[in-house]
């Protein structure tokens, strides 16, 4: 998946992770713990020796041999490394051996415990989980996934505008919903939906807003009594005292606003 897609959907699941778990992975979270780390692409320590064999009956395979001087507790999982790599690499069945030749005893591990081997994984396809359990969702970053599920013969327009309608109830601010929305549209990208089919959808929006609750509008009122604020002062008729009861803004904030005129 591009780099792009990783971020949005490290912010994303992590918001559905306890419902979905729940409900498709078949474990309830009682406690999650974020781990930050980066895997090396690459094996710094190369293998001692490998070789492409074909034995006299005709089998074919890749051997593997590591020589060993010392114990290292280790070793049973740098081999399970050198084995997923070899076979990524050969796509051949892979023996291998350590030649140990230290002085004290061989004690390293030999094998792995059943909880340790990875012998493959659930494979989770959204497409086949069905849009409306999404939608039902009072967590926004569920919602929003309901554009990646099966829509059950809705159209997308008909889709996203019941993500913008249930996004209203489960936000409480412009600014919360704006970052959904640039969410919504990242990830609107994979099923190749284009802007103004987002746009179509979103415009359903059944957007009842008390917009005087919204940061953005109460920025842009409080920039537009800035201005007239300039203006009064620059007019030089009323003093401090008027100018904060037309505006509303406190003689200091007036005389701040006086000052950056001034410089």
């Amino acid at each position: 998946m591009p780099n792009h897609y990783d971020k949005l959907f490290r912010e994303l699941v992590s918001g559905i992770l306890p419902r979905f778990s729940r409900l498709h992975l078949g474990f309830s979270i009682s406690e999650a713990t974020d781990i930050t780390l980066k895997l090396q692409r690459t094996c710094e320590r190369e293998p001692d020796l490998v070789k492409r064999i074909r034995t006299s009956d005709g089998e074919e395979f890749i051997l593997h041999l590591e020589f060993q001087t010392n114990n290292d507790a280790r070793m049973i999982f740098r081999m399970q490394v050198y084995h997923a790599l070899l076979v990524e690499r050969f796509r051949l069945p892979v023996r291998h051996f350590v030649l140990y030749v230290g002085n004290a005893p061989a004690t390293m591990r030999t094998q792995l415990h059943p909880a340790e081997v990875m012998t493959g994984y659930r494979l989770i396809d959204i497409s086949q989980v069905k849009s409306e359990y999404f939608l039902t969702s009072k967590n926004a970053a569920e919602v929003i996934f309901a554009i990646l599920g099966d829509y059950e013969g809705q159209n997308e327009i008909e889709i996203l505008g019941k993500i913008g309608a249930q996004l209203v109830t489960c936000t409480n601010s412009g600014l919360e919903r704006e970052k959904l929305l640039e969410q919504l549209r990242g990830i609107a990208q994979i099923r190749s939906l284009n802007e103004e089919v987002i746009k179509k959808g979103l415009k359903q929006m059944p957007v009842k807003i008390d917009m005087t609750n919204d940061p953005w509008f109460k920025e842009g009122e409080r920039k537009g009594k800035t201005s007239i604020v300039q203006s009064l002062l620059r007019d030089g008729t009323l003093s401090l005292v008027k100018i904060s009861a037309i505006t509303g803004f406190s003689e200091q904030e007036i005389s701040e606003i006086k000052g950056e005129l001034s410089t």
